[in-house]
């Protein structure tokens, strides 16, 4: 990913809070969920791409997040994205390479 981001086009800038609490987590699931959300980033993104990645204290635990300049998602379609292979549009998928699982992998993860 650190490839992708640094490419011409991509302004990719991490925010890191100091004295972050330990995380307990699957060490290969975490990164996988991540990394689903910074792909999603790049692929839904058009133009000169704006990526943050986020992780900062919260509630005892960290709270990571990725925010870009892509396309956004309608308020009707946030309950139903972290589907098994639900798309927002079909016609993005076969333009980003997605087939919907991504955001499903993050909330299996999230919620284990």
């Amino acid at each position: 990913m650190r490839e992708r981001f640094a490419s011409p086009g991509c302004r990719f800038e991490v925010q890191i809070e100091q004295d972050l609490p330990e995380i307990v987590a699957d060490p290969a699931a975490m990164p996988t969920a991540l990394i689903n959300l910074l792909d999603n980033a790049w692929k839904y993104s058009d133009g000169t791409k704006r990526i943050i990645f986020r992780a900062r204290a919260e509630n005892g635990g960290v709270a990571f997040s990725v925010q870009d300049n892509g396309i956004g998602i309608a308020p009707l379609e946030t309950k139903r994205i972290f589907q098994t292979f639900y798309q927002v549009d079909q016609r993005l998928s076969r333009r980003g390479s997605g087939c919907g699982l991504g955001l499903s992998i993050v909330k299996f993860v999230v919620a284990a």
